[in-house]
């Protein structure tokens, strides 16, 4: 199945029009058809028939390409052309009920063997064409058997695209219901309308199509098929097919096939065809090397093909009997393990690094109004680091996350910097380019980089293709590269979004495809926490924590306490420790300002713990609040994934225990020092008297766990939950008051 299909429908006139005509022939006095691309055709009479406009000495026009028809210089009324049936029951041909009769065989047939699935895909067709004149064309054609409620929204379709950029044709959307009436979408039941603007994207000629295939309920086949048609890309050769051959549901047969015309060179490759196999980082050059000069048999079907009069050269993938994918806890998104296909024109990145390279460094000028900017954001700064960081917290704060894209120059290099800065808002790409151009302002290279966020999961290209969905800043600083990222508004210089951690972005100005790195856990994700716990003689205890974050926790909390009335925060934090153990009440609080991106965040608390201690016939048990470590990612025996994090992590925690005199301490746990190649872990606890200290710290160094490393990996992660769950035993003098 094609992953983000660009399903935009024809606009509303070809509606009005074309399908409101499709079924009665007639004629009418005319005088023009108005094309999509702008273009005209007139004559004396155009007469409608079979889905077609004719006129004598001309060329029959398909209904699908006329966007309105003009009659005497007058717009012609829709309605008033033809009669049409309404949405609903449908008389159908025989062989149209045995077709998707037999599709219900196919589904029932996939569904038998795996029962209690919510539904099948009984078809999943795509055709990419790349035509003669240069236009991008897609088609679609999908059946699926609905076993359960939840998959009846498959009957509503909400498709959208570009007015003046793009059309769609719908070729047919229908259900056949477990009585065997087949319901037919009419073509007057599809409504069109403009988006309303959101708070974030927006698109002047976005279009959406929206429209119910009738009959749709528990048992029925749905049936859709549309045809996507980009008539004047503004680069054609931008051309990257992409699908994807697995999914949460099983599917009977899908089929992807790309055409190009002969002659046109095209690189395609396959991801996990016979099974997942984790995606590989980018070779040494002799790697890379043998990878071209040994050949890679692929399982595409070649062939030639005539369309409309024209030859094309044809690839054609297919998998059947395709199982849903087995989800693991904190696997890989389902783009990363499914069998896929990816295509392109290119078979190196020369052609996008010099278009896109172009864009950026026009886009990126230093003027006057950009330079007394940086003057006054700079001011009273004494070294290039501090200027970056306030640079970098201003652009966080005052450029607002605004999309408004309208061209293949706003979309992959931005609006150019001065704009952006004087409008005062951008999406990650404006925001990013408007750094690196305040940057090089106070000397400092730095380049706007493209790249995929993990959350995605990992892809590695093996011919260039642009499956990116984000834009940060590369900066070199102090000669060394480091990665900064505008668009969040509440990381700490010069802490780094963890979905850039670990993945591939791409420089085009400099034609370098680095990896991001994933920050050492204490960077990434850390909390270092001062806590004092008072044990009183009737076996309560008062805890004052002292907490600093970085990194993503940092932001989280962060973010987080932004959001919450200051006379809330009191609720909060209660509920927290309440989380901690059942009765506690907190006590004095304080928190960082929120908005203050200069400081560490810090969160300090106090709360009690009423009668905490656990009797155990003359024991009594101290377990350290919060200390005990679970981890669900390792409850399966073996994977066939890898446990995938947002990124690496780290806690360092050191707490000072008092204990009353009426207490000694009779057995400490065991220091513990546990080492493995993603996991360290360490408790150290020390006794003075009745005064015992305890260092905890834990680091996580690895975002991805592989499947090779799991065995160990989850031995260690077990060893790591035992540990914790070892309390510290006292015993009780006689004077002790008794322990709930």
């Amino acid at each position: 199945m094609q992953k983000r299909n660009p399903r935009p429908l024809f606009s509303a006139a070809v509606l009005a029009v074309a399908g409101a005509m499709a079924c009665t022939p007639c004629l009418r006095a005319a005088e023009k058809l108005v094309l999509y691309g702008g273009h005209a055709k007139e004559a004396t009479r155009f007469q409608f028939d079979n889905g077609k406009f004719v006129a004598p000495d001309q060329a029959a026009i398909d209904r699908q390409d006329v966007k309105e028809w003009w009659i005497s210089g007058k717009q012609e009324n829709a309605q008033a052309a033809a009669a049409v049936a309404p949405s609903g029951p449908a008389p159908a041909a025989a062989d149209e009920i045995q077709t998707l009769t037999e599709y219900r065989r196919q589904g029932e047939e996939m569904a038998a063997r795996l029962p209690g699935c919510r539904g099948v895909y009984i078809l999943d067709d795509g055709t990419f064409m790349l035509t003669h004149d240069h236009r991008h064309v897609y088609r679609y054609h999908f059946v699926g058997l609905v076993l359960n409620e939840s998959l009846v929204e498959w009957g509503s379709l909400k498709l959208g695209f570009s007015e003046g950029h793009s059309r769609q044709k719908i070729l047919c959307a229908r259900s056949l219901g477990p009585d065997g009436q087949v319901h037919v979408l009419a073509p007057q039941d599809i409504q069109v309308s403009q988006p309303q603007r959101g708070d974030v994207y927006f698109d002047p000629d976005a279009r959406m199509m929206s429209g119910t295939i009738p009959g749709v309920g528990v048992g029925s086949v749905v049936e859709y098929i549309y045809e996507y048609e980009q008539y004047a890309p503004e680069d054609w050769r931008l051309f990257f097919p992409g699908y994807y051959f697995q999914m949460d549901l099983p599917l009977v047969r899908s089929v992807l096939t790309v055409q190009v015309p002969i002659g046109t060179p095209l690189y395609s490759w396959e991801e996990n065809w016979n099974g997942y196999r984790p995606a590989k980082r980018p070779m040494p050059v002799l790697g890379a090397l043998l990878r071209w000069i040994i050949p890679q048999r692929s399982p595409a079907k070649k062939s030639c093909v005539e369309v409309e009069g024209k030859w094309y050269d044809s690839r054609t993938w297919e998998k059947t009997q395709v199982p849903p994918i087995v989800t693991e806890p904190q696997m890989p998104p389902n783009d990363e393990v499914a069998p896929a296909v990816h295509a392109s024109l290119f078979k190196t990145w020369d052609y996008l690094n010099d278009l896109t390279g172009k864009l950026q460094v026009e886009r990126m000028k230093v003027t006057p109004e950009i330079e007394a900017k940086v003057a006054e954001i700079c001011a009273g700064c004494t070294t290039t680091e501090e200027k970056v960081a306030r640079l970098y917290h201003w652009v966080q704060k005052n450029i607002r996350y605004i999309s408004v894209k309208s061209s293949l120059s706003s979309g992959w290099a931005g609006h150019p910097a001065t704009e952006t800065l004087a409008q005062g808002y951008g999406d990650c790409t404006d925001k990013s380019m408007l750094f690196s151009t305040l940057l090089r302002c106070i000397g400092v290279e730095s380049d706007p980089v493209v790249l995929r966020t993990n959350d995605e999961g990992e892809f590695i290209p093996k011919f260039p293709v642009l499956a990116c969905n984000h834009c940060i800043t590369e900066v070199q600083l102090n000669g060394k590269s480091m990665f900064l990222d505008c668009t969040s508004q509440d990381h700490r210089y010069p802490a780094l979004r963890s979905d850039d951690h670990g993945v591939i972005c791409y420089n085009f100005i400099r034609d370098q495809r680095p990896i991001i790195p994933v920050p050492p856990g204490m960077l990434a994700y850390g909390k270092a926490t001062a806590e004092q716990m008072t044990v009183t003689a009737d076996g309560n205890l008062r805890v004052t924590t002292a907490n600093r974050y970085s990194g993503d926790y940092e932001y989280r909390l962060r973010a987080g306490w932004k959001r919450v009335p200051e006379k809330a925060r009191h609720q909060i934090l209660q509920q927290f420790v309440n989380g901690i153990a059942p009765g506690a009440r907190l006590g004095d609080f304080s928190i960082t300002d929120p908005q203050d991106l200069n400081v560490q965040f810090k969160l300090d608390f106090t709360y009690d713990l009423p009668s905490y201690l656990i009797q155990a016939k003359d024991l009594r048990l101290f377990q350290v609040p919060d200390r005990e470590e679970e981890f669900p990612e390792i409850s399966l025996d073996a994977r066939r994934y890898p446990v995938i994090y947002p990124t690496a992590e780290a806690t360092e925690r050191e707490i000072a225990l008092e204990l009353p005199q009426e207490f000694r301490i009779v057995e400490m746990p065991p220091n513990v020092n546990i080492r493995s190649r993603h996991v360290t872990y360490s408790e150290t606890w020390t006794a003075t008297g009745n005064r015992v200290t305890l260092r905890i710290a834990f680091e996580r160094r690895s975002r991805r766990i592989p499947v090779a490393d799991y065995p160990e990996y989850r031995r260690t992660l077990q060893q790591i939950t035992a540990a914790t769950r070892r309390p510290l035993y006292l015993e009780a003098t006689p004077t002790a008051a008794p322990a709930k």
